[in-house]
């Protein structure tokens, strides 16, 4: 559990860096900018190297479609290996949508037939940069989830028990490591967005208070989430390997604590924000009282003390059935 916390430690401290990169050494305006960066980059160096030479155009028409081409080249690879499933059907799609977003970021002045003529001007190419960019993300975070579904739906010749637990493990690693970066980039951006505004704006130093007191309470129930799915992480290696065994029970017990702790924290943390408005209300510029229960934290915290609970009951009943035999 040490091993997995210290590398999301590492990535949340990435993620911050990243965060202070863009923000103050791009200039970036809006967090989710990040998301078009990449295929920004890759048309900025198509179209350089297009213009380069007729070799260095060559080129870059390979590149071009040797990337739009991948999702392609998975399918057939899937097909070789009889792997295909109805997620398999976005594969094709994604590959011809891919072809024309880049298309567009080799050539930006085209988007601007996105963009109506009253709006025509740099800051509409960014929305519709960003408006591409998640399309893309929307296709490829579908075909993941589907294909998850569709993998967990199928009948394996192994341990069922082990299969599942051992999908639902990739499955909180993933979520584990998007709640980290999340953490570390979306919110630390956002802070000192805040601090920046109200440092320009009159009133008492309570404001900059407010903005970090509000980041601490929003990120501690977000940080005992992480821990709760990395014990739910541990839970699930137990089942694997020492399944109806003492640690398997230890497992849950910490996994329950931990989720016990994130939803106290979760409740606690909002009507704490609150209260602190209420109180020096007549000394911040703005202020949001607003029943604001993240449901996220609340949701996988209750999930996990619910799990807790089965398998300790589990571990229960088999020991009683091992005495009665």
């Amino acid at each position: 559990m040490k091993k997995i916390l210290v590398a999301l430690l590492i990535e949340g401290i990435a993620a911050i860096a990243l965060s202070l990169f863009m923000k103050y050494y791009i200039g970036m305006e809006e967090a989710i900018l990040l998301l078009y960066i990449p295929f920004d980059l890759i048309g900025k160096g198509l179209r350089c190297l297009s213009l380069q030479s007729s070799i260095g155009n060559i080129i870059a028409l390979i590149i071009y479609a040797l990337l739009c081409l991948t999702p392609i080249f998975w399918l057939v690879f899937r097909k070789l290996r009889k792997q295909l499933n109805y997620s398999d059907i976005l594969l094709p799609i994604i590959s011809i949508y891919s072809f024309y977003m880049l298309f567009l970021f080799v050539n930006p002045n085209l988007m601007y037939r996105h963009v109506p003529e009253l709006f025509m001007d740099e800051s509409a190419l960014s929305i519709v940069r960003l408006s591409l960019a998640i399309i893309f993300f929307t296709l490829v975070i579908g075909y993941l989830i589907i294909r998850m579904l569709t993998t967990l739906s199928q009948e394996k010749e192994e341990n069922r028990m082990i299969f599942l637990c051992r999908r639902l493990q990739v499955l909180l690693y993933i979520i584990s490591i998007l709640y980290t970066f999340l953490l570390g980039y979306f919110s630390t951006f956002e802070l000192f967005s805040q601090i920046d505004q109200r440092s320009f704006t009159t009133g008492t130093q309570m404001n900059q208070v407010y903005v970090l007191l509000s980041f601490v309470l929003k990120t501690v129930p977000v940080l005992f989430t992480i821990v709760t799915l990395v014990s739910g992480i541990v839970l699930l290696t137990t089942i694997s390997t020492k399944h109806k065994q003492e640690e398997e029970v230890e497992a849950a017990k910490r996994m329950g604590m931990f989720s016990r702790r994130t939803a106290f924290l979760t409740v606690g943390c909002n009507i704490a924000l609150n209260l602190f408005q209420l109180v020096f209300s007549s000394q911040l510029n703005d202020t949001s009282i607003v029943l604001n229960v993240s449901l996220a934290p609340l949701v996988i915290s209750i999930s996990a003390m619910i799990l807790s609970g089965f398998f300790k009951e589990t571990k229960e009943l088999y020991e009683e059935n091992e005495m009665i035999i």
